[in-house]
């Protein structure tokens, strides 16, 4: 029985899937099984995943239809036979002493890391600033603040949270997922901690789900379920500044999507718009924490303005906005 499991979703990166197996076969940690998720894969993928398990049998593959990352991820973790469980991305890359790392010093239901942001400008460490505390709940906190909740390939996971409790990746989602996915398991964790190192490279690419366009219904979505499992970790384990930054974050985001109601792709109906533009009206928020555009769009709305106006103007700006940074999208 491996002590830990890793599963890497793989979806046509042939050019990229060598270095990041490798990455994975060369750890100094060595007790481990690498569950490798074909998820449907057109090019080469699928073949460069078999020859891996052919070639070192603590490699798996499964290979299935195209249904996305989480269902891939999903798949793995049916399958995963390890005490704690471990995500990596196919197109990124570990260093040697990833896996080791985290079992370096105490632990706990969740144990993170820092990340190495890989792009072509250079490398970028993303690492901690503070020790964790023997406070649960300060720590989660912590953590959000950093913005090293949502990525699910930073940590290691306790596997029996996991299992004992049915908890799986969404799937009607496309975004944010790795956040719904984290918080579910602290909604049944104790412990927190992590190691102030950055062994997992994160390679950031050009067109990837990161920057595609989305529509607003979807956000609205993962907006929704992020505050309810927020408010049931507070519930669980109260602490009120976390609960006040957690309504925050969530108006926050609310005022940050109204700009994709209007564009053109996922255009809403005049009646939802004015809907959501009265809903924004009301709304006390600090906008520091907003884009220059979503700032903008936020001041306008609450002007004492007809909404026909309120809504004229903001789709003008949405869509100068989307023309911009999702071009050939809109």
């Amino acid at each position: 029985m491996p002590k830990v499991s890793i599963i890497v979703p793989v979806y046509n990166v042939e050019s990229k899937l060598r270095r990041c197996l490798d990455s994975i076969k060369h750890q100094d940690y060595s007790d481990f099984e690498c569950i490798l998720v074909d998820d449907g894969s057109s090019d080469i993928s699928g073949n460069i995943c078999d020859e891996y398990a052919h070639s070192d049998r603590r490699f798996k593959v499964l290979h299935q239809k195209n249904h996305g990352v989480s269902a891939a991820r999903n798949a793995g973790l049916k399958v995963a036979l390890g005490d704690w469980i471990l995500f990596v991305d196919s197109d990124d890359w570990v260093s040697s002493q990833f896996i080791s790392a985290f079992f370096n010093g105490s632990m706990a239901d969740i144990v993170f890391q820092g990340l190495m942001k890989d792009s072509l400008q250079g490398s970028n460490p993303v690492l901690f600033e503070h020790n964790p505390t023997h406070v649960f709940v300060e720590n989660l906190y912590y953590l959000e603040k950093k913005n090293l909740l949502g990525w699910c390939w930073n940590k290691m996971f306790r596997s029996s949270i996991i299992k004992e409790n049915n908890i799986c990746y969404p799937e009607n989602i496309s975004l944010r997922e790795d956040a719904v996915f984290t918080l579910q398991v602290l909604c049944h964790a104790n412990s927190i901690t992590w190691r102030n190192v950055a062994y997992y490279h994160y390679v950031e690419t050009v067109g990837s789900l990161m920057t595609k366009l989305r529509p607003y219904e979807e956000l609205a979505i993962c907006n929704d379920i992020l505050y309810n499992l927020r408010c049931e970790v507070v519930r669980l384990h109260p602490y009120n500044e976390y609960a006040i930054w957690a309504k925050n974050e969530f108006f926050k985001y609310k005022a940050t999507i109204v700009r994709y109601a209007f564009y053109r792709k996922y255009y809403l109906s005049r009646t939802i718009r004015y809907c959501l533009l009265k809903e924004i009206t009301h709304m006390v928020l600090d906008i520091q924490g907003l884009g220059t555009t979503d700032q903008l769009i936020f001041k306008i709305c609450r002007m004492p303005l007809p909404l026909y106006l309120k809504d004229t103007i903001i789709n003008i700006i949405a869509k100068c906005h989307g023309h911009k940074y999702y071009k050939g999208q809109i």
